[in-house]
């Protein structure tokens, strides 16, 4: 049976016999495009607020009549792909057409049922009136006919005669309560106790004189005088009429001048600086009647602040003796020291404790050197804010409980480590400088902060990030930029305001028996879009680029191109920079929307991402593998190995085990305990030897090339799966082998895998 749009209808609404429906569920499940379709049906037959086809439309697309006979299966096979073009190129076509054969389905297939109780209150509706001077006839444009046949029917329908109004209130009565038209009172009464509420709230509001400021002296009010009231006895410093502080004992004066109300003896100054208007608010318990002559304290001893003529007083609490000064710290290596111009009273040493903010490891201290105690240690390179801007997508932070999302609009600190999930991108500004980084989907970043000779520095670990400049065109001094490829000191020097450059990374995937990588363990390239750009890295030294242009990153290539003058121009700019493409279609953002939906936000990743794999729709699930890679859950990426259904879910999921193994000697026994937790155990070493992959070397050995063919026949998918991507990869050929076609299909593409052997003289490749 043929896998056609018609039979997908047929299969959702449950019209085939129990074989063709099995035999159309396997072909969907083996088909990804299939299954894609499967949910786009039962997306747009849900969505609301879609739009009808106008029938009357020349542009509608469809023919009503060529659309019935479609679901009538009455027409012609070469209409039928016509028809067919049009709902897969329009969502408002196949919502139509799957809706109608939905409600047909429905009414042809399942008698309707009328309750009785239904049947009684149509028969209670009496006989049908008719208007006087209608002469018998139905309607207004009835003819003679069908009155004659109205009167000379066997049953005949009794007219009564009375008037309009009689008639319209006898059709009102029988109107049920529900279908009646609320009345107008009832419809304002809401709003009515709603205004009636507020105008209570306003009255209580306006008459509490506690939610209002105090009114000023002028306006008659005592009891503002009162609460200005300053006791002669407090520690409070006045103020002279410019703003200076008062000596405490020309303080004192002036509060003698005042009566015990408050009230002054002479006509008082309306300055604004006046003594009055400085004193600072009471404290909670003199508010509550506590009177301050008789507070008794528990606390340490303590001395007044001190008060130099002149100088504001910064604070009327006042500071805490110390019980022992502590021990002299030495700033950390790239801070520097800055004494501290606290004051001290006579007679005393009242100093605060040192606070040391190291920038990088703070190294023991040397012999005889010692520090200030006054002192504090300040950054001399404070990081730059850069704020996570994105109003959609995922960006998930590491923390000490995992890795979790990050809310929109959140500050990314020095030390920070985020991830950007596939397929969404995160934008991250940083205003102080003008710049914007954009993180592409599977990228890993860390925020280092900044240096004395980089003014922002990141640490890129896989994937793509975009650097954009947005300065003005005036502005012609250069930001240094450091960007770390795994552990390799790289920098970019922006020399114009308006560079546009991106950096890709991507880890390298195992492709030797246990074979290190070494420095090659990644590949990369550097894009300049637009202005001017240094790198400077470990590997190839200084290199001065101006867009468009290119540099590869991956160490051997890297070699030999710094070698050589002449850099290959940007004949392409790639997707990912070019700000006019899009970047995702509708299809994947409308999968990418129901991935981000099924993450819970309040648990960490590694708590939803697993059911996320199990779901029934193959994008997302590969979207939910590829997020295990990307936050490095690979003891998961085995297990997905093993119980997912769908083929591109394991294609991501070898993907990130294979970019994954060679990175540290530990992952191989960690790789091999996975295994033998998930498979059984005479399948644990070909999974193994399978992940570590071949080379070209082993294509021409005859053994190793009968061996990965033979595989091709065994029982378990996943080893024909990794088995036909090795060979796929070394000879290019595929000779229609499908890892889950049936073992009848796979048997004639592995006749010809072998007559291929036999042609090489038993080697892939000659």
């Amino acid at each position: 049976m043929r896998l056609t749009l018609r039979t997908l209808l047929a299969y959702l609404d449950d019209l085939l016999e129990p074989a063709q429906a099995r035999e159309i569920g396997e072909k969907i499940s083996e088909s990804g495009y299939a299954s894609a379709l499967v949910d786009r049906i039962r997306e747009v037959t849900r969505r609301r607020r879609l739009t009808a086809p106008d029938p009357k439309s020349p542009n509608s697309g469809l023919d009503t009549n060529s659309v019935a006979e479609y679901l009538d299966n009455t027409l012609e096979p070469d209409a039928v792909a016509d028809v067919e073009k049009v709902c897969l190129d329009s969502d408002v076509h196949l919502a139509e057409v799957a809706a109608s054969h939905q409600i047909l389905t429905l009414v042809l297939g399942e008698p309707v049922d009328v309750p009785a109780r239904t049947r009684e209150r149509m028969y209670a509706l009496g006989p049908i009136s008719r208007p006087a001077g209608s002469n018998g006839h139905i309607g207004a444009e009835g003819d003679s006919k069908a009155g004659k046949a109205g009167s000379d029917s066997s049953v005949a329908i009794p007219v009564q005669a009375h008037d309009e109004t009689s008639s319209t209130d006898s059709f009102t009565s029988t109107i049920p309560d529900y279908l009646r038209p609320v009345p107008l009172w009832r419809r304002l009464a809401p709003a009515a106790v709603g205004v009636m509420v507020g105008g209570i709230w306003l009255s209580v509001v306006y008459s509490d004189p506690s939610l209002w400021f105090k009114k000023s002296p002028d306006a008659g009010d005592t009891s503002s005088t009162i609460d200005s009231a300053v006791d002669a006895d407090s520690a409070v410093a006045m103020l002279d009429k410019d703003g200076s502080a008062l000596p405490p004992e020309q303080g004192s004066a002036a509060a003698d001048q005042l009566s015990p109300v408050g009230e002054p003896t002479e006509p008082m100054s309306k300055e604004p600086n006046s003594a009055v208007s400085a004193r600072p608010p009471r404290d909670i318990a003199e508010l509550n009647g506590f009177d301050p002559d008789t507070r008794t304290t528990t606390s340490a001893p303590t001395q007044p602040a001190p008060t130099a003529p002149g100088t504001p007083l910064a604070s009327t609490t006042p500071l805490p003796v110390p019980p022992s000064l502590p021990e002299p710290t030495l700033p950390a290596v790239g801070t520097s020291v800055i004494a501290a111009s606290t004051p001290a009273s006579a007679g005393s040493s009242v100093t605060a404790p040192s606070t040391t903010v190291p920038l990088t490891t703070p190294t023991s201290p040397a012999a005889g050197v010692t520090a200030e105690p006054e002192a504090s240690v300040i950054s001399t390179v404070p990081a730059p804010e850069v704020l996570y801007t994105s109003r959609e997508g995922v960006l998930a932070q590491k923390t000490d409980e995992g890795w979790v999302m990050m809310p929109h609009r959140t500050i990314i600190r020095a030390g920070d480590r985020v991830a950007s999930l596939e397929p969404f991108s995160a934008l991250l500004e940083i205003s102080s400088l003008n710049l914007v980084v954009e993180l592409q989907g599977g990228s890993v970043v860390e925020f280092l902060g900044a240096t004395k000779d980089e003014q922002v520095s990141l640490k890129l670990l896989t994937g793509r990030i975009s650097v954009q400049r947005r300065s003005a065109e005036t502005n012609t001094e250069p930001v240094v930029v450091g960007l770390y490829l795994l552990d390799e000191p790289c920098r970019l020097t922006l020399h114009t305001p308006n560079v546009l450059c991106g950096a890709e990374l991507t880890a390298a995937e195992a492709n030797a028996y246990e074979k290190e990588l070494g420095e090659n363990r990644y590949t990369g390239n550097l894009f300049i879009v637009n202005g001017r750009v240094s790198f400077a890295g470990k590997i190839a030294g200084d290199v001065d680029l101006t867009g468009p242009s290119w540099f590869p990153l991956t160490p051997l290539d890297r070699r030999a191109m710094s070698e050589t003058s002449n850099h290959p121009p940007l004949l392409t700019v790639p997707e990912w920079l070019d700000p006019a493409a899009s970047r995702i279609s509708s299809t994947e953002r409308r999968y990418a929307s129901r991935f981000q939906n099924e993450i819970d936000e309040e648990q960490p990743l590694r708590n939803s991402i697993p059911s996320i794999v199990k779901s029934k729709i193959p994008s997302i699930s590969e979207l939910a593998v590829k997020t295990m890679a990307t936050i490095d859950m690979h003891d998961q990426l085995v297990q997905v190995l093993a119980e997912a259904e769908f083929l591109e879910a394991r294609n991501a999921a070898i993907t990130g085990l294979q970019r994954w193994l060679p990175a540290a000697a530990e992952n191989r026994e960690i790789l091999r305990a996975a295994l033998q937790r998930h498979f059984p155990t005479d399948q644990v070493d070909p999974l193994y030897r399978l992940l570590w992959g071949y080379n070209e070397e082993d294509a021409r050995n005859p053994a190793t090339s009968q061996l990965l063919v033979d595989w091709l026949g065994h029982d378990n998918q996943v080893i024909r799966q990794l088995a036909f991507q090795q060979i796929y990869r070394l000879t290019g050929q595929r000779y229609d082998y499908r890892p889950i076609n049936p073992a009848n299909q796979r048997k004639v593409a592995l006749d010809r895998w072998h007559a291929h052997l036999e042609r090489n003289k038993g080697a892939l490749l000659e």
